[in-house]
């Protein structure tokens, strides 16, 4: 009987789905009931003390992640590894913003961006900490948890697609309405964060890489999919067609973004392929029980 209990537990939808509520399960109880009342009855300013309980609130999602891979899955967390975190973060980082940053250099040549004024008035470390803790619950929890799973399961290709369905929860946003654009947004998006995560069979290089990538956006004066209230230190303006600009949804939705979120995929699938890092066993779970 108690071997029939853990191969329920140990069946990878079940895990997955498992670790995943227990993770936000844990996650809110603190923030609501530990870190909010604390960080406000002894820090006055609320922008502080919201920054301070987002920044514990990152520590505190990592905290609950190790526990379950050490307690319930019962083995080391080796996605979270930093040995490389050269590569990981700061490239990731860079590469994310840089591509960004090139799309608001085509737009400004075609005449598409005008750049009106930098201030940092607008922009806040309670803005940063946010923007890392909606990432950092993105990557650890929708691949270092399920894309991994899925990934030992299925092999990579049909956990990239089983994976990339998450990514339709980003359609709830403020200013996003359906399109096929937006869906092949989505989806490439998706597949993007995915394959840099089977790269590496860690969540730094696509956690790095969101980062950069949702920093940049406002950065440059555009919304965050959808989000208009996520700050900017560049006062910039977009104008023209809603397939060159992205519209309501922001820079990210620009044709331009698109076609370069696909050479960055095409790329990291290309490498994936050729160093052998795409997994094709399945079942695994069974031999493991």
């Amino acid at each position: 009987m108690l071997r029939y209990v853990k191969m329920f537990f140990q069946f990878p939808p079940v895990r997955a789905t498992l670790g995943y509520f227990i993770c936000i399960a844990l996650l809110a109880v603190m923030v609501r009931l530990v870190l909010k009342p604390i960080t406000y009855t002894f820090i006055d300013d609320v922008a502080i003390a919201d920054t301070l309980r987002i920044s514990l609130a990152i520590a505190w999602l990592l905290i609950c992640y190790r526990l379950f891979t050490r307690y319930i899955e019962r083995r080391d967390a080796i996605e979270l590894d930093v040995t490389h975190w050269k590569t990981d973060g700061l490239g990731g980082g860079v590469l994310g913003f840089g591509c960004i940053s090139l799309i608001v250099f085509i737009l400004y040549l075609l005449g598409n961006y005008q750049l009106i004024g930098i201030s940092f008035d607008d922009y806040s470390a309670k803005l940063f900490v946010t923007l890392l803790l909606a990432a950092l619950i993105e990557d650890l929890l929708h691949r270092g948890l399920v894309l991994r799973i899925l990934e030992q399961w299925l092999g990579s290709y049909l956990s990239l697609a089983l994976a990339i369905s998450i990514e339709m929860l980003h359609f709830t946003n403020d200013n996003v309405e359906f399109s096929y654009l937006s869906l092949f947004l989505f989806i490439l998006w998706g597949f993007n964060q995915g394959i840099l995560y089977i790269y590496t069979k860690r969540i730094w290089l696509p956690f790095a890489f969101h980062v950069g990538w949702n920093f940049a956006q406002p950065f440059y004066g555009s919304n965050l999919t959808g989000l208009e209230d996520m700050g900017r230190i560049i006062d910039g303006r977009f104008t023209g067609s809603e397939l060159v600009t992205g519209g309501a949804i922001g820079i990210e939705g620009s044709i331009f973004t698109i076609l370069i979120l696909l050479v960055v995929s095409v790329f990291f699938l290309y490498r994936s392929i050729k160093e052998g890092k795409i997994v094709k066993r399945k079942l695994a779970w069974v031999r493991s029980i």
